[in-house]
């Protein structure tokens, strides 16, 4: 089962690759880039947060690893980092908003996944039962990811235009990213320390950021463009949740995971025909345009 998943995730990331180098050069360096930032960030939580609560560490029998972390966990990293940010791209809203929506983007992978994936031992937490935290997932992983995807896209947007040697670009992208990540995590975790906040109120600091996030979301009329790859490639990772949960029986435990799963997938679904709409209603409106000028003409 292990060797599956592995050899899956390579073909999916190789199939992404291949998309990019046809079709999306432009999104080649955020490609790569956020697989060397997941080598990066991954091993260093792993090795911070070592017999902590609230740390995790890796089954041991997957095949490929890169120092602790499994290969298959780094290149998921691109995939998702990659997909989410063409998602939010091509969404009818405004230019600020689009790293505030692909972090969340991000997150919304990330809950659908994590509670299957220590069910089925492929990662551990720390210290968290699975009637704990979110069906055994500590809130601060949650808020992790939205962070540190969020200063990924930012710290790259920042440093797009700047006239510096492509390599010494990258590592400071990398440095720069992971030390605000950092700083923001461990300055919330101290907040979260002083009010003394149990397992499950450390979620109240989770939906604040949430909220927070949504709330940097604005709408805006504009030339959108219908992309079916991005969506695909992350059909894989909510269907591995899915059948996971009713192949294992997972839902005798708690139906709810069967429903978040579910939920998950539909609001996905979502997002592609929202995506799919705005550009069918662009080719009316053009199309209505050329009507109308013909018939001036005329």
């Amino acid at each position: 089962m292990l060797i599956l998943i592995e050899i899956g995730i390579i073909g999916l990331f190789l199939a992404t690759l291949f998309y990019i180098l046809k079709k999306d050069k432009n999104e080649l360096y955020l490609f790569l880039l956020s697989f060397a930032y997941a080598i990066l960030f991954e091993n260093i939580n792993i090795l911070l947060s070592l017999g902590k609560t609230g740390g995790y560490f890796y089954n041991e029998n997957f095949a490929l690893y890169i120092f602790h972390v499994p290969l298959f966990v780094t290149l998921s990293w691109s995939i998702i980092i990659y997909s989410s940010k063409k998602i939010a791209q091509n969404l009818p809203i405004k230019w600020f908003s689009v790293i505030f929506a692909a972090s969340l983007l991000v997150l919304l992978v990330d809950l659908s996944i994590d509670i299957v994936a220590i069910r089925l031992f492929y990662w551990y937490w720390i210290g968290y039962e699975f009637n704990e935290g979110f069906f055994g997932v500590p809130a601060n992983n949650y808020l992790g990811w939205l962070l540190v995807s969020f200063t990924f896209y930012a710290t790259c947007v920042f440093f797009k235009n700047k006239k510096i040697n492509s390599f010494i670009k990258s590592i400071v992208i990398l440095a720069l990213s992971y030390t605000i990540f950092l700083f923001i995590f461990l300055t919330i975790d101290s907040i979260n320390m002083y009010f003394n906040f149990n397992k499950s109120q450390q979620f109240i600091t989770l939906s604040f950021f949430i909220i927070m996030f949504l709330s940097f979301i604005r709408i805006e009329k504009k030339a959108t463009k219908y992309e079916l790859f991005p969506f695909a490639i992350r059909l894989p990772f909510y269907l591995f949740g899915l059948i996971s949960i009713i192949a294992f029986k997972l839902y005798t435990e708690n139906i709810t995971i069967l429903w978040i799963s579910i939920l998950f997938i539909l609001f996905e679904l979502l997002l592609f025909l929202l995506a799919w709409y705005n550009e069918h209603k662009q080719k009316g409106k053009i199309g209505n345009i050329k009507i109308t000028k013909k018939n001036r003409l005329s």
